[in-house]
């Protein structure tokens, strides 16, 4: 649309707008039964308010969504850094392109910015706010003051004529869950306080002239798990609340049923995506949209613009955006329209096919435009990519409790994974305190391998075998603890696998279980549900059996339970290696008795038999000298050396990468998570795991002196 129309357009539906953040606003939170919403519930089905689910994208972290809901732009992997960095400096985002930026310097210049609630937003854009109040969003157990300290501020903002936006970031919610989860004894009163804060906002929008054109937003920055975590993908994590409230939606919308039945993927009325709240506040308040957009303007709130031609200019030009910032992105201008064809399926790539549909869009408008026909036109919709359990019980003691104890806690934490239990096993859970039950199983794990060791060192009669077995075991029942219940199968072919290596003719040579464990132990962490992406970190079960206060033993647990495969198959070579250095000793015992019994060649030189006892008496001293050199190998540190050989070579190539790769776009969503990952794998698994524990456990079980003999 040309300058010289810009006179007759419609004015912005709105000139200042609340937002409303309340910290893991998961969907059901507002929308579904039994929630402390009840008023805000009574404002959906008058249709004062437009309730949405906005889909966010991961990681599911507070920074990453603040910048989606600002920016308009999806998550990076650096944002998960931002999330736990306790550095201003490096979360400040000056001169970034936000709507906040756009509304201060753009819409009514006098007017201030305001911000209460957390720090967050005061540390990523400080140039933003003329006044404000912030408290630490460090602290999780306070989920009251850091909420009453935003909400007593609310009050006079509201008879204040010289604001244009007031931001209020509430946590309460968020710190709640963390304490007590979802479902938790004051997960309710808690809402029911925010649901307090949304009828004093509105009523004062209702009956305040100075009020009376704001555009009232309640959101959520992402949802939680049923443990109260956040930072993965699932879509209890990804699924949060959007609504729009004002008294004038009434005009647009016939209302909606509220409240609604519990959906399982948490998705209520219309779906959209969290950063389409950018260009959809830019079109309501009459501001450009950000550059680096790439959010689609939200089509219930369409019809408040009045005339076809400013939804059609509106949609058009937040295309318009959304093409400039992919073509920026990947480099694609320009197409040959002859080699893409008339209906452009024959492009050289995807990059190059999107330009072509969308120049045959702009050829399309111009046709509409210069033939002032009225008509239907199809209005293309950009939208923003955004990113086998069966078991079987085995008659094995170790992968049978490991399994009772997943089915215990299963029941605790989610318990309608398992609804079709009885009623009386209902009742005898619920009376075990989870975390309780954890201790006293785990003391009794230490308190089992304690018995080994002394019963080891002491009677003389347990082997090293034995002893080794045991603690590899009762490890594996601790690991089994933190697993996630579908992941217990694979533990059970863990088991089958090692009971193959282990077979006598197998064989395996120290660099064939090192490569072995190697491999084995990379498959099973990505077949347990991880890979190189934040996304994909186990949170939940850092905490278990582990006070809140204990961070060293929370993290521990944390990156443990994220290991668990390669930790399994670390152990698991500890009792390959003692069966080669026990097969090194029963051969070291057969040669020198077969040296003892041999009996001198009296058969002449000359005669056939003696050339044959010529050639079994070279073999047999061959395998007299193969057997001396493997008395004098150290098994665990030769293993340790193809470990360390590959990590230093992994860790080199991927710091190679980045490196080389450090101006590429991809550097921060492709090769740093992946360069973490390695640290991680080096540092912790390597180093701590394999190299410090595998030496502690070998040095108990055989000596450190010398490996030989047993």
């Amino acid at each position: 649309m040309s300058e010289s129309a810009q006179p007759d357009m419609e004015p912005a539906s709105f000139d200042k707008v609340i937002f409303m953040m309340i910290d893991a606003l998961r969907s059901d939170f507002v929308y579904a039964s039994n929630t402390g919403f009840s008023y805000t519930q009574s404002l959906i089905r008058p249709g004062a308010a437009i309730p949405l689910t906005a889909w966010a994208a991961s990681p599911t972290l507070t920074i990453s969504h603040i910048k989606a809901l600002t920016q308009g732009t999806s998550q990076s992997f650096l944002d998960a850094w931002l999330n736990i960095a306790n550095n201003d400096d490096a979360r400040r985002l000056d001169g970034e392109d936000t709507w906040l930026y756009r509304l201060k310097t753009e819409k009514h210049v006098r007017k201030k910015m305001v911000f209460y609630g957390i720090d967050v937003w005061t540390v990523l854009y400080p140039e933003i706010w003329d006044r404000y109040e912030v408290t630490d969003s460090f602290y999780v157990p306070d989920f009251t003051s850091v909420d009453t300290n935003a909400t007593r501020h609310v009050p006079g903002e509201l008879e204040n004529d010289d604001w244009k936006s007031p931001i209020l970031h509430y946590l309460g919610v968020d710190n709640l869950a963390h304490h007590s989860g979802p479902l938790g004894s004051l997960m309710v009163p808690k809402q029911a306080e925010m649901d307090d804060v949304v009828r004093m906002i509105y009523e004062a929008i209702e009956h305040k002239p100075h009020l009376q054109n704001t555009l009232f937003v309640l959101a959520g920055d992402h949802g939680m798990t049923d443990r109260g975590n956040h930072g993965g993908d699932t879509p209890s994590e990804l699924a949060s609340a959007m609504i729009f409230i004002s008294p004038r939606l009434q005009s647009i919308s016939k209302g909606l049923e509220s409240p609604l039945e519990p959906e399982e993927n948490y998705e209520y009325y219309s779906i959209i995506n969290q950063i389409d709240i950018v260009p959809t506040l830019a079109g309501l308040l009459g501001f450009p949209v950000p550059a680096n957009s790439v959010g689609m303007f939200v089509w219930e709130l369409l019809a408040l613009f009045r005339t076809d031609e400013k939804r059609h200019q509106l949609l058009l030009e937040n295309a318009k955006q959304i093409m400039s910032s992919f073509k920026a992105r990947y480099k694609v201008d320009g197409v040959d329209a002859a080699s893409c064809g008339s209906q452009c399926d024959g492009c050289r790539d995807e990059g190059s096919e999107v330009v072509c549909l969308w120049e045959k869009v702009g050829e399309a408008e111009k046709q509409w435009s210069s033939s002032h026909e009225d008509g239907s036109e199809e209005l293309i919709q950009v939208y923003p990519i955004t990113g086998f359990t069966k078991t079987f019980l085995f008659q094995d003691p170790v992968f049978l409790w490991g399994l009772v104890f997943k089915l215990y806690s299963t029941k605790r934490v989610n318990p309608e994974l398992l609804s079709f239990t009885p009623l009386w096993l209902e009742e005898l859970v619920g009376e075990v305190d989870y975390q309780h039950a954890l201790r006293i199983s785990w003391a009794g794990l230490t308190a089992c391998l304690v018995f080994v060791l002394i019963r080891f060192k002491t009677s003389g009669r347990v082997s090293k075998g034995v002893v080794m077995l045991g603690f590899v075991e009762l490890a594996n029942l601790y690991l089994r603890s933190l697993a996630r219940p579908q992941n217990l199968i694979l533990y059970q072919i863990y088991d089958l696998h090692l009971r193959w290596l282990l077979s006598p003719t197998t064989g395996l040579s120290i660099s064939e279980i090192a490569v072995t464990a190697l491999l084995l132990g990379q498959s099973s962490f990505y077949a347990s549900g991880r890979n190189d992406s934040v996304a994909s970190l186990d949170l939940m079960n850092g905490f278990n059996g582990v006070g809140e206060s204990n961070i060293v033993a929370v993290f521990f647990q944390t990156l443990t339970s994220n290991w668990l495969g390669p930790i399994w198959w670390s152990l698991a070579s500890l009792r390959l290696l003692l069966a080669w250095l026990e097969a090194q000793n029963v051969s070291a015992t057969s040669g020198l008795q077969s040296g003892k019994t041999a009996a001198p060649s009296r058969v002449p030189p000359s005669s056939g038999v003696s050339l044959f006892n010529g050639k079994d008496d070279t073999a047999a001293a061959s395998k007299r000298k193969t057997t001396r050199e493997g008395e004098n190998r150290r098994p665990l540190f030769e293993f340790l050396g193809f470990q360390t050989f590959y990590m230093g070579t992994s860790s080199l190539a991927v710091m190679l990468a980045c490196l080389w790769q450090r101006n590429d776009p991809a550097l921060w969503t492709v090769l740093a998570p992946k360069y973490v990952n390695t640290a991680l794998w080096t540092v912790f698994y390597h180093v701590l795991m394999t190299a410090v524990l595998g030496t502690g456990v070998w040095g108990v079980v055989v000596g450190y002196e010398r490996y030989l003999p047993l």
